[in-house]
């Protein structure tokens, strides 16, 4: 995947799934990020940003609900194929500290969301401009254009159920003590897809017992 970080600057991840999770009203995908995160960070609510930024305090019980995003952030999902261009992305986007820009700056392995590259008859709407300019994988398979819609804090839930709870019972899970940092763990991301890019590739990239393979 590849979005754009809150310096303005094009960062990427190599995801080891994403879901399906939804057709109607609108399609949905889900996928996590390993805490703490660039990514992470760059994909949560701008306005949310101080409240849920990755801190080294107990979170409390209302950090368990949903990340809403009032201004969310777009990003592709690029399924790589077998071309021998494809596996040196992922194996560059795992590494997360190393810095992705000047990779994806390289017109010969990325494209750029344009009105040109969707299928025909398909426009960007107003709606979702915002999405102009990121990356696309050149020899993908396919790629989902998505907007983040849900960041949702798993250490947190991970650990509801062995909370410590108050030795006043009517005080419930609001007094609960937390055993984990929020730097920890990791978050889920919901986004619904915007569109849908379609690669000449037949064969997809998958990992497996250490290295990668093409599998059609």
């Amino acid at each position: 995947m590849v979005a754009r970080l809150r310096d303005g600057t094009y960062h990427g991840a190599t995801l080891s799934s994403f879901s399906s999770i939804a057709l109607e009203p609108e399609p949905l995908v889900s996928f996590s990020l390993r805490l703490p995160s660039r990514l992470a960070d760059a994909l949560r609510l701008e306005s949310e940003s101080n409240s849920h930024r990755i801190q080294d305090v107990e979170p409390n019980a209302s950090d368990l609900l949903p990340h809403k995003t009032s201004n969310p952030p777009y990003f592709s999902i690029n399924i790589l194929s077998g071309h021998p261009a494809c596996e040196p992305i992922a194996q560059r986007f795992s590494q997360a500290q190393v810095n992705h820009e000047a990779a994806l700056s390289d017109p010969s392995q990325w494209r750029y969301i344009e009105d040109s590259l969707l299928p025909d008859d398909a426009t960007i709407s107003s709606e979702d401009v915002g999405c102009k300019g990121i990356p696309v994988a050149r020899n993908g398979m396919t790629t989902l254009l998505c907007q983040n819609v849900e960041a949702i804090q798993l250490s947190g839930l991970i650990n509801f159920s062995s909370l410590k709870q108050s030795e006043d019972p009517s005080r419930g899970v609001m007094n609960a003590q937390y055993p984990m940092k929020r730097e920890e763990g990791s978050m889920l991301f919901i986004a619904r897809v915007v569109q849908v890019i379609r690669g000449e590739a037949t064969d997809v990239l998958v990992y497996k017992d250490r290295k990668y393979l093409a599998v059609e």
